[in-house]
């Protein structure tokens, strides 16, 4: 049954426009009722589900359709939930009058100006802004603060004097250190931790905040207007990554079978390619290869009966470009790639399983 759903790509125009026309930033949701209403979506098509996660079709393609607005540095996501144009991305399309379609966003990628926000990951990354951030102030009962930590599941609970004036941390570990040394403590000062918790920015790259938070077990964050919104743990990170680190062994099991692929072509031809685009190396071994000098070789409709795959070419080669364009997402350890992204890799190795196998 055809989807009454518009592709990804025909998102593409109408959600920069509509992200122009809110400088300041949009959350993800209204931007997704937005592109609903402009594309007359009823209620059967904003009903549709993707089978493999459940996540509504017209929003997980508006997601993709983001996807390369912002990797062509048109838009970005200055944190979890919230959509925002680049001052490149609002020239763009300013200056740009016919319907901005997906090819020419990879005309433009080459263009991007240098504040354009890279794919950094960042504090503000880990942050989810539906989330209130649970304190407790220096004299508030110890009952109080062991409910919340309860209640909310943390390990360690920020002290505040208000919502601008840290005093400290207080920790499973405070709490029990005092307990096992037979004192009674009744308010939440006695249990207070040595050492005042680190307090940083929500645009800090996390790999350089990255040690604070394993050796202290936890940072705050103060936003713009100096109120502490949120605590980061190991723990958040751990579920940033934890999709993560599936595309990195699903991507490295890919390489492993177009390795596989590549080394039934002549060696003469491997070498030429790779060598095309790298004049200053000479091509040793397969291993010098990239995942681009892999596609490079395989898609070459010349070339192509040594790839011995008993598949279309043409949908082969299109899944391919599929997955370097996830890749490259990976590396950059892009914060919106999700489950579908997961799928897709899993499918491709499913694929690559059935027609060409490692043995």
């Amino acid at each position: 049954m055809t989807s009454s759903v518009p592709r990804f790509d025909q998102f593409i125009d109408p959600l920069l426009r509509f992200l122009a026309t809110n400088r300041d930033g949009i959350r993800t949701l209204d931007a997704y009722e937005a592109l609903a209403k402009t594309f007359t979506l009823d209620d059967a098509a904003r009903e549709e589900r993707l089978a493999s996660n459940g996540q509504k079709l017209y929003q997980n393609r508006i997601s993709w359709a983001h996807f390369y607005l912002k990797r062509a540095g048109l838009s970005s996501s200055p944190q979890r939930g919230t959509w925002k144009i680049t001052d490149y991305g609002r020239q763009f399309a300013e200056k740009t009058k016919a319907t901005i379609t997906l090819a020419s966003l990879d005309s433009v990628a080459a263009g991007v100006a240098t504040d354009v926000a890279d794919n950094t990951l960042r504090i503000s990354d880990l942050i989810d802004p539906r989330k209130q951030l649970a304190w407790v102030q220096r004299d508030a009962p110890i009952s109080e603060a062991i409910a919340k930590m309860t209640f909310y599941d943390y390990s360690q609970l920020p002290v505040l004097q208000n919502e601008r004036t840290v005093i400290g941390m207080i920790s499973c570990k405070s709490i029990v250190r005092r307990f096992a040394r037979g004192d009674r403590p009744g308010f939440v000062r006695d249990c207070l931790e040595s050492e005042m918790p680190v307090v940083v920015t929500p645009d800090r790259a996390l790999l350089d905040v990255a040690g604070d938070i394993v050796e202290r077990e936890a940072v705050l964050v103060r936003a713009a207007d100096n109120r502490i919104v949120s605590i980061i743990t190991p723990y958040d990170i751990a579920q940033e990554f934890r999709s993560s680190s599936e595309q990195f062994l699903l991507l490295g099991t890919i390489e492993n079978h177009l390795r596989r692929i590549v080394s039934r072509y002549p060696r003469d031809l491997v070498a030429a390619t790779f060598e095309a685009g790298k004049p200053e190396r000479k091509f040793e071994t397969i291993y010098d290869l990239s995942f681009g000098d892999y596609q490079a070789i395989i898609q070459n409709e010349a070339n192509w009966r040594f790839a011995k795959l008993q598949v279309d070419r043409s949908f082969f080669i299109a899944q391919l470009d599929t997955m370097r364009q996830i890749r490259n997402a990976v590396m950059h350890f892009d914060p919106e790639l999700g489950a579908e992204a997961t799928l897709e890799l899993r499918n491709f190795v499913r694929l690559l399983r059935d027609i060409a196998p490692i043995t």
